[in-house]
C-alpha cells in the first residue's frame, strides 16, 4: 500500500539529525517533488521492523519510508546505517505543514496540475511544459 504525499499526513521525525517526514507505507517515487529525496528504511531478517539501514528502495524487510528536502546519503552509496539516529517527534503533519515549519520557501516543478493548497508562484512563459509552484 502507498500514500499520497500531497494530501495524507505523515509522522514528523528526525533522521541523522535532519528533519524528515516518515510513513510506514510506500511512497511512489514518480510523485516526489524536484529537489526532494525519498528513501526506504530496512530492517533485518531477525528484526524486520527495526529501522537499521537507509536505502533507495527496500526489496525486502521494508520498515518505512522517509521524505526529505535534503540528501541523507551519497547518490552512489547503496545504503547507510541509521542505528540510533531515527526519532519520531510525536506529531503528524502534511507536506505543506512540514514545508512551513522547516523551509522558508520551496519551489516545486510539476508536470501535472498542483494540489489545491498550492498557489501560482513564478512567472514563466506560457509555452513552457513545466509549471513552477510555491508551497
Amino acid at each position: 500500500m502507498s500514500i499520497n504525499i500531497w494530501t495524507d499526513s505523515m509522522q514528523h521525525a528526525a533522521l541523522l539529525g535532519k528533519p524528515v517526514l516518515f510513513t510506514n507505507w510506500l511512497i511512489q517515487r514518480d510523485i516526489i517533488p524536484d529537489g526532494w529525496y525519498c528513501y526506504d528504511l530496512r530492517g533485518t531478517h531477525k528484526s524486520p521492523s527495526t529501522r537499521t539501514t537507509l536505502v533507495d528502495h527496500a526489496a525486502d524487510y521494508h520498515a518505512g519510508t522517509v521524505l526529505s528536502p535534503i540528501p541523507l546519503k551519497h547518490e552512489g552509496t547503496a545504503s547507510r546505517r541509521v542505528n540510533g539516529t531515527f526519532y519520531l517527534l510525536g506529531e503528524e503533519m502534511t507536506l505543506e505543514q512540514f514545508c512551513e515549519e522547516h523551509t522558508p520557501r520551496i519551489i516545486v516543478s510539476l508536470y501535472c496540475a498542483p494540489p489545491p493548497w498550492m498557489r501560482w508562484g513564478c512567472s514563466i512563459p506560457k509555452k513552457s511544459w513545466t509549471r513552477h509552484w510555491v508551497l
